[in-house]
């Protein structure tokens, strides 16, 4: 399932609707990196920042991670092809 940073979900007769530009990218492996994040999500259009959460004192991923769009539709898009699984993390399908 796709959740929006602040954890509010949106349901249309479409589907889920981001009502936020920031995505919550979970499920990623301890050896993703930002830069597959960005190749991933790239495509749907422009964004502000990609992060993956890492312990602090390995540095190792914890697993997760944020993308912020530009706009709110954009993260829409996103979010829609990650609920069709058409997004790919390195060769992971994350979950968004």
């Amino acid at each position: 399932s796709a959740t929006p940073e602040d954890g509010t979900k949106h349901t249309t007769a479409g589907g889920t609707v981001a009502s936020s530009n920031r995505l919550y990218v979970g499920e990623l492996l301890t050896s993703n990196t930002e830069d597959e994040l960005r190749e991933a999500f790239g495509r749907f259009g422009d964004f502000q920042d990609v992060v993956i959460m890492r312990n602090p004192a390995t540095l190792e991923s914890r697993g997760f991670g944020f993308v912020s769009f530009t706009t709110v539709d954009t993260a829409q898009k996103a979010l829609a092809a990650a609920e069709l699984d058409e997004v790919l993390v390195g060769s992971q399908r994350p979950k968004v």
